[in-house]
């Protein structure tokens, strides 16, 4: 009866259970992007992984001209195969075939969600003639007195060759005030090929401030202008860490979090960042290490830091808090209001989040375990009485003495 009721609730658990089936679909060094041959013949591989029953399919405009080879249809993880044979004309552009996985559910009463990916390879087919396309401004972040380098990447379409191409990169500082006017280099762009025509920026010689600058950029290709202009976005920094918030409250007579925002102005890495604060009753707290790393594109890396401060002594009302944050042997100071409150601290330690995923197997492996270590109980009792009355009925019966 026990075992019994053992397995039901192990049944339940499993129903009850919300249940995401997942599939996924690796690949086996094939090309994404193909350039277009009449006739051209491709065979792309694949794997089906994370499933029990998984269905394999085609899409794209590109499925009538492929195979899909399938050893196992409807089948667990496996290896895929499409063999692709592209037709003797395709219009010029961009082209698709996409391999689509999707999991099977084993019954319609199961529930949860059905999962379903694809994986895609792009044939181009290029355009007569050349066919320039400028893609974008590409200017990373550097610090000032230092030089940078700001490109536009240019592809070419075509079949043929672009002679000549070269680029205006003209710059504006954060009031749109033209600073700067570049020539970039020139450069010859084989069909089907993707350059990068590079200018560089000196951030001294033009007397530039740290700060947000755009590029924006203009094309020639083979003395025929491109018909748009791109911008991009890119920081001139230089050595500083900057407090930019804080916690304003705190409550009377308690342990608070105290946390504060920092944001670097340095276009690059710094790392091993801390604080210390100096609070109104007289403590000093030190904040843990962080690494502030470089967002690119104009962005400042920001980052918190954290650390806990007890107001027992003090009372309620407004107070300065002095702060100093130190960083590749420099420092910024700052003070700050922090208002004492009345109130209860909420807890400052929370439960840590567990993945549901893991409690589902963790208590699927101790239903188990019960039911092993039940299973052996009940068969070690009947396997005791069993033995009982074998014993029992071994015993030689004597008539009774005279």
């Amino acid at each position: 009866m026990l075992i019994k009721k053992m397995f039901l609730l192990l049944f339940l658990f499993m129903i009850l259970s919300p249940l995401v089936l997942a599939v996924g679909i690796g690949e086996y060094n094939n090309k994404k992007l193909i350039l277009f041959e009449p006739g051209k013949e491709e065979e792309l591989k694949f794997q089906l992984v994370d499933g029990s029953r998984i269905k394999a399919s085609l899409e794209g405009d590109l499925a009538e001209y492929s195979t899909l080879i399938d050893t196992y249809p409807d089948g667990g993880t496996r290896n895929i195969i499409i063999r692709v044979k592209l037709p003797e004309y395709l219009e010029p552009g961009e082209h698709k075939i996409y391999l689509v996985a999707t999991e099977v559910s084993e019954s319609s009463a199961t529930l949860g969600g059905i999962a379903s990916v694809r994986s895609g390879v792009t044939v181009f087919a290029l355009y007569p003639s050349t066919h320039p396309v400028f893609k974008g401004i590409v200017a990373n972040d550097f610090n000032i007195n230092e030089k940078g380098d700001i490109g536009l990447n240019v592809v070419n379409y075509g079949e043929e060759l672009i002679e000549n191409s070269y680029g205006t990169i003209t710059i504006y500082n954060q009031e749109d005030t033209q600073v700067a006017v570049l020539q970039t280099e020139s450069r010859k762009i084989n069909p089907f090929e993707e350059v990068k025509i590079s200018a560089t920026l000196n951030s001294a010689a033009y007397n530039l401030t740290p700060g947000i600058y755009t590029a924006n950029g203009s094309l020639i290709c083979d003395n025929t202008p491109y018909p748009l202009t791109l911008e991009g976005k890119f920081r001139i920094g230089q050595m500083k860490v900057d407090l930019i918030d804080s916690t304003k409250e705190v409550y009377v007579n308690s342990t608070n979090k105290y946390i504060l925002t920092i944001e670097s102005d340095w276009a690059g890495n710094i790392n091993d960042v801390y604080a210390k604060i100096i609070t109104p009753n007289g403590k000093t707290l030190k904040t843990p290490n962080v690494d502030m790393t470089s967002l690119g594109g104009g962005r400042k890396a920001t980052a918190q830091v954290e650390t806990y401060w007890e107001t027992e002594g003090l009372a309620t009302g407004t107070y300065d808090m002095n702060i100093t944050i130190y960083y590749q042997g420099l420092t910024t100071s700052k003070s700050v209001k922090i208002n004492i409150i009345e109130g209860k601290a909420p807890e400052i330690q929370k439960p840590k989040k567990t993945n549901s995923s893991i409690i589902y197997i963790v208590i699927i492996f101790v239903v188990i375990i019960i039911l092993i270590i039940s299973y052996f109980i009940v068969f070690k009792k009947g396997n005791r009485r069993s033995n009982e009355k074998n014993n029992s009925d071994d015993l030689e019966i004597k008539p009774p003495s005279l």
